[in-house]
C-alpha cells in the first residue's frame, strides 16, 4: 500500500511541476508565441489525461494487464532520454551497436 501511494504521489508531483512550468519553457526557451504555447500545453494536458483510458481499454480488451504493463515499461525505458541520456537504453543500443562498430572499422582502415 505504501509503495503504491509513493508512486502515485511522485507521479502527481512530476505532472503538476511540468504543467506549471510548461508555458514559460515553451515561450522563453523554445521561443513560441503565447497562443501556440497555450495550444501545445492544452494538447499535452489532453493527451496525458486520455492515454491512461486508451491504455486501459487496450489492456482489458486485447493484451491483458501484465503484458500491457510490461510493454509500457519497455517503451518507457527505450524512449526515456530526458532524465539521464547517457544511461537510457536507446542511447546505449545506438552507441554500442550502431555507431561504435562503424567507427571501429573506419579507424582500422
Amino acid at each position: 500500500m505504501q509503495f503504491g501511494t509513493a508512486i502515485e504521489f511522485s507521479e502527481r508531483v512530476s505532472y503538476f511541476s511540468i504543467a506549471s512550468n510548461l508555458i514559460s519553457y515553451l515561450t522563453k526557451v523554445m521561443h513560441e508565441d503565447l497562443s501556440t504555447a497555450s495550444k501545445n500545453v492544452n494538447y499535452w494536458s489532453g493527451t496525458t489525461t486520455l492515454m491512461p483510458l486508451v491504455g486501459g481499454f487496450v489492456a482489458d480488451a486485447y493484451t491483458g494487464r501484465f503484458y500491457m504493463v510490461l510493454f509500457s515499461s519497455f517503451v518507457y525505458l527505450m524512449v526515456n532520454q530526458s532524465t539521464f541520456p547517457p544511461y537510457s537504453l536507446l542511447y546505449i543500443f545506438y552507441y554500442n551497436f550502431v555507431t561504435y562498430p562503424f567507427t571501429h572499422i573506419i579507424s582500422i582502415v
